[in-house]
């Protein structure tokens, strides 16, 4: 039973490994304020993403298509606000699994105190 047991988890490892490496993912390079885990990325359909782990390497895979139709930046720091972003054309291109998308610009606070990205720019590999 143990034998079974231990087949099935490291059956189910593989699957999820292979899974994997069948997604689209997210890369995101922002520069700005982003030492502390204060700044997220939230879009539709799939969540919010940690500027500060991505910062030390995150990727994040996401099992289907990627199509930015939106784009919110929460700022934890400021009673977890989320502020729409614009997106440049360069982010208007579906992203396929064993796609990358990566996400470059500068995290800004207004003087009103909304968040948003900068220079913002999306390339895909």
């Amino acid at each position: 039973m143990g034998k079974l047991i231990a087949a099935l988890i490291i059956f189910g490892a593989c699957l999820s490994t292979a899974n994997a490496f069948e997604a689209a993912n997210i890369k995101i390079n922002l520069s700005g304020p982003v030492n502390d885990n204060r700044y997220f990325l939230c879009l539709p359909n799939i969540g919010c993403l940690s500027v500060l782990a991505a910062k030390h390497g995150k990727v994040y895979p996401i099992n289907h298509e990627i199509d930015l139709k939106g784009l919110y930046v929460m700022n934890v720091a400021n009673h977890f606000r989320i502020d729409k972003q614009a997106l440049p054309a360069s982010c208007s291109m579906p992203v396929e699994k064993n796609q990358t998308i990566t996400l470059t610009g500068q995290i800004t606070t207004s003087s009103t105190n909304e968040t948003h990205i900068s220079q913002l720019q999306c390339s895909r590999s």
